[in-house]
């Protein structure tokens, strides 16, 4: 979304350069001409497409209900996530066969909340935490697991496209503690691989948000998932994303 765009680029800028210089005013401004123009191109839009709910209600200068906006979700490729076991992921992990896996797939950055899911680890014993992904803040996040309690529990896997199939079924539970997304198909891959989600706002489709723990509060958001792991079927959201969400369901609902 624009906003979450420009809030996640600041944070990172911030990092950068510090919280007092010059580039963070020119961002600033810069972000209130785009938005502008924005503003100006969707009143002379026809139709409007939002990925969720949650892009619809920031796009800037339009009514509540605006008739015009129609929500269509993001999707995913059937032949990306061909069905494997969680013992036959973990094996390919050589991760313990018993246990509590949980995952995150993504940047490695402040806005994703990523720091926030190692002290959730802290607080389950038994947990181990995989990280699949790069980012501007994966070396501060390896150097904070050298003192961290929850540290050796922590396998960080660097950045994955094929092997991420692996690390989603591997999971008990795809965590995304993240303030800033719009629509995160991490999300519907995980579903895709029948292991339910735990995000901080749904960012999901109705359909799919039994499947789903969401809370703002990182420690709440993973305990409601992986209470809510004991009680779902992974076959289910597994063909709900294969059968609704394949990009070329998507495809013919922009044709239609």
């Amino acid at each position: 979304t624009p906003m979450g765009d420009y809030q996640a680029s600041r944070d990172n800028l911030g990092k950068e350069v510090g919280r007092v210089h010059p580039r963070l005013a020119l961002q600033r401004i810069a972000f209130a001409l785009a938005t502008a123009r924005a503003r100006t191109q969707l009143r002379k839009a026809d139709a409007i497409v939002a990925v969720s709910r949650t892009v619809a209600q920031e796009l800037p200068g339009l009514q509540p209900n605006d008739p015009r906006v129609i929500i269509i979700p993001n999707g995913v490729d059937p032949a990306d996530f061909p069905a494997v076991s969680r013992s036959a992921a973990r094996e390919e992990l050589k991760l313990p066969a018993e246990g509590t896996v949980l995952s995150f797939v993504g940047r490695v950055e402040e806005a994703k909340g990523v720091g926030a899911l190692l002290d959730v680890v802290a607080r389950f014993p038994d947990a181990v935490l995989l990280i699949a992904g790069g980012g501007v803040s994966i070396e501060a996040f390896r150097a904070r697991l050298q003192t961290h309690p929850a540290g050796p529990r922590v396998r960080i896997l660097g950045p994955m496209r094929e092997g991420r199939r692996f690390v989603y079924a591997a999971s008990d539970l795809f965590c995304l503690p993240s303030r800033h997304e719009g629509a995160p198909v991490t999300l519907l891959e995980a579903m895709a691989m029948g292991t339910p989600v735990a995000t901080t706002r749904p960012w999901l489709p109705d359909a799919l948000l039994p499947y789903a723990s969401v809370n703002q509060d990182p420690l709440r958001m993973v305990e409601e998932g992986l209470a809510l792991a004991t009680k779902v079927h992974p076959g289910e959201s597994r063909a709900l994303v294969l059968n609704h969400f394949a990009w070329d369901r998507i495809a013919q609902t922009y044709s239609d």
